[in-house]
């Protein structure tokens, strides 16, 4: 479990971001995850991508409130679209 969440307030604000406190808490989970040692990572093209299990993310921020992977799945494809992650295809 995340025991602590931090959200930079002034980076959202001043670039804009139509994210709300979940996608946000949602990317600082991730953003944190990504320096955990045995993360499952792709090199392509000089990019570095990582594997992201969408129930980790449930069980490790309940506080969350999102129970299905769709939830996650779906939180993290808006952080796409504003462009904050990539998505590998």
């Amino acid at each position: 479990m995340k025991y602590s969440i931090m959200i930079n307030q002034k980076l959202a604000l001043d670039n804009n971001l139509k994210l709300d406190i979940i996608e946000l808490a949602i990317f600082e989970y991730i953003k944190d995850f990504c320096h955990c040692s045995g993360i499952q990572t792709i090199i392509e093209n000089g990019k570095t991508y990582y594997w992201i299990a969408y129930q980790k993310v449930i069980d490790d921020m309940p506080i969350l409130g999102i129970r299905t992977k769709d939830g996650i799945y779906r939180r993290i494809k808006k952080l796409t679209e504003a462009h904050i992650l990539q998505e590998y295809s």
